[in-house]
């Protein structure tokens, strides 16, 4: 991530030194620019997409499909660049590519919080349904050569689709957050009151049959239940300490 945005900055910075200085910017300089871009823009719609597979595991399918098509679209969009495949209609992959790379990155994005509620689920689907349908209209725009689509319905949709976005964001900022593990008596507990420095375990059964499981082998839960996050989504984890002193976590998702 930090080379993307490396990458990104020199970009930038280039094309500040070229507008400061008042020089052309020559056919090379657009082209390093460009290419500049498209790696950050493309890189960060991969690691969307990784960020995806790895929170949620089951959509690691679609986070897999988004990184490989940000990597298609990066290599046909400095492909392009650099051999003038942006004139004529030859330019209609590469926008393709863009379209759907843009598309699936932020899809991933919408996607990546596992502890939404009724509502944020709700504008999330609703989103994606509005990108899903700004593809659709893009492709059938760009590939018609007349004016079968229209602004109007691709408007229409598009504020629709960056309404959701911004409520979707004011809905996960402003929900009640769930409530965190205690932190008495817990080592490395951090300020905000997550534990850290600690084995977290997946339980195959119910959280009560963890502490159930817990007090029949003789060892002391330091909490009762409570919600957290693990990597399928929300989930109940008791905490104890093993017979070296050391912090485990037991969570449930069932």
């Amino acid at each position: 991530m930090g080379v993307l945005i490396a990458v990104l900055c020199t970009g930038a910075l280039l094309l500040i030194v070229l507008i400061a200085s008042g020089s052309d910017i020559d056919e090379n300089s657009a082209r390093a620019i460009g290419t500049a871009s498209a790696i950050a823009f493309f890189g960060l719609t991969g690691a969307a997409g990784t960020n995806l597979a790895r929170r949620r595991p089951e959509l690691a399918w679609f986070g897999q499909l988004s990184a490989a098509t940000a990597a298609i679209a990066l290599l046909t969009m400095v492909g392009s660049i650099w051999s003038d495949g942006l004139s004529g209609d030859s330019w209609k992959p590469a926008v393709y590519t863009l379209i759907f790379a843009f598309a699936t990155g932020h899809a991933s994005v919408l996607l990546a919080a596992a502890n939404d509620d009724e509502n944020a689920r709700l504008v999330r689907n609703g989103t994606l349904l509005a990108l899903a349908l700004l593809v659709v209209l893009a492709f059938a725009e760009i590939a018609s050569p007349g004016r079968d689509v229209g602004a109007q319905p691709i408007g229409v949709i598009a504020v629709l689709y960056v309404l959701g976005t911004i409520v979707l964001a004011l809905l996960r900022r402003t929900s009640p957050s769930a409530p965190q593990a205690p932190t008495a008596n817990v080592p490395g507990a951090r300020a905000t009151g997550l534990p850290r420095d600690h084995l977290c375990l997946a339980w195959e059964g119910s959280v009560e049959a963890a502490v159930e499981h817990l007090r029949l082998q003789g060892v002391e839960a330091i909490s009762a239940p409570v919600p957290s996050v693990g990597g399928r989504g929300q989930g109940q984890s008791v905490y104890y300490h093993d017979a070296d002193g050391s912090l485990i976590e037991l969570i449930a998702y069932g």
